[in-house]
């Protein structure tokens, strides 16, 4: 009689075939948690840039010796800095959210790309609260997968002096 050890060539496909299922599902699992996880670090990027903008307004409010508001041109004046939506077109629908040093007339783009871009600033009777809103849509992803995230965020500062 022949001992029989190991295992027959049906048994290793098998084997090899539900290997290979197992290793295709958990692939599948990772590429989708990894996607997943892209987006969501996209889109909290997006909401950082736009509370970082919105706590720059009030961090200089609280500590500014002058402030106004052009409501005609949207825009708010602490001490040197004006901030402001810039288009690069008239056309354009997509804008950038910009402070200008009135000193320098260096600009620096807060956060930019945004569609609809709306910035409403306000001012207190007395010029003390300043309030600022922005909302907008930025979209990000690729060309099959492209999202949007839309804001509508506000903010309110007391000047100090």
């Amino acid at each position: 009689m022949m001992n029989k050890k190991g295992f027959t060539l049906t048994e290793l496909i098998v084997a090899l075939i539900v290997s290979i299922v197992l290793m295709m599902t958990v692939g599948a699992i990772a590429s989708i948690g990894n996607d997943s996880y892209s987006n969501l670090m996209k889109e909290a990027n997006i909401y950082n840039d736009v509370y970082f903008g919105l706590d720059l307004i009030q961090s200089l409010s609280h500590k500014a010796t002058t402030i106004s508001v052009d409501t005609v041109n949207k825009t708010l004046t602490i001490d040197k800095l004006v901030f402001s939506v810039s288009k690069k077109k008239i056309t354009d629908t997509v804008s950038d959210f910009i402070y200008t040093n009135t000193l320098t007339n260096a600009q620096t783009i807060l956060f930019s790309g945004v569609g609809n871009l709306s910035f409403v600033p306000s001012l207190s009777a007395d010029g003390k609260i300043v309030t600022a809103s922005l909302s907008g849509t930025k979209s990000f992803g690729g060309i099959n997968t492209s999202k949007a995230v839309t804001f509508n965020v506000s903010t309110s500062a007391m000047r100090r002096n």
